[in-house]
């Protein structure tokens, strides 16, 4: 399974991934490319989308 990273200005590198059962996104983030590739992303963020709506 692939994932696609996008760059920080930092040299480190981030995913999004869209959880479809809990209708959020999880952001994580890795701090090297190194780490990118051995798939060692922290655990990041959970944004719920009904939270992210403007009303």
């Amino acid at each position: 399974m692939g994932y696609t990273c996008f760059r920080t200005s930092e040299k480190g590198s981030f995913t999004v991934t869209g959880l479809t059962w809990a209708k959020a996104i999880v952001v994580e983030y890795a701090l090297s490319e190194t780490e990118a590739k051995k798939n060692l992303f922290e655990d990041g963020d959970l944004f719920y989308l009904n939270e992210l709506d403007e009303e």
